[in-house]
């Protein structure tokens, strides 16, 4: 049996640190980027329109320069609900939609030139996780920044 060194010990708990404490850093980006508090910017980024709206009544100057940043957040919010409808919810229901150049039943083996298919559940998949693990977070940290500026601007929380 090897006996470690205080040294050789103490290099071991840096490495147990160092992974713990990636670990607190991916489950803080992704309660961040998916959890509640980003579904609660999103629905403020909805009607942050109106309040940037109010806020130029009380603060003309700051609420006319707060207003383009909420029309940009609010914008990039609804892109984002449209790309998480057509590509997660209803991705077979897209030449209904008016997306799709294909006629006949969604459930047709007509996804071959689709990424993912050339099944309906590999196209659905695909499609899926590239909006959720690629779009999703930069527009949701988009908006997120956007949010903050506007907060700044108008003194708004």
């Amino acid at each position: 049996m090897r006996v470690l060194s205080g040294k050789a010990l103490m290099a071991v708990g840096i490495r147990w640190a160092e992974t713990r404490g990636m670990t607190n850093v991916t489950h803080r980006y992704v309660a961040q980027t998916y959890g509640r508090a980003a579904w609660r910017r999103l629905a403020a980024a909805l009607v942050a329109v109106p309040s940037a709206v109010r806020a130029a009544v009380r603060r003309p100057v700051r609420g006319v320069l707060a207003l383009p940043v909420a029309v940009v957040a609010t914008g990039l919010t609804l892109v984002l609900g449209f790309l998480v409808l057509i590509n997660v919810l209803a991705y077979p229901f897209r030449p209904y939609l008016g997306l799709g150049d294909k006629d006949g039943s969604i459930w047709a083996s007509t996804y071959g030139d689709s990424w993912g298919g050339p099944t309906l559940v590999g196209a659905w998949a695909v499609h899926a996780l590239g909006v959720l693990l690629l779009v999703f977070p930069l527009l949701v940290w988009a908006v997120r920044g956007l949010l903050r500026v506007q907060e700044r601007l108008t003194g708004a929380r």
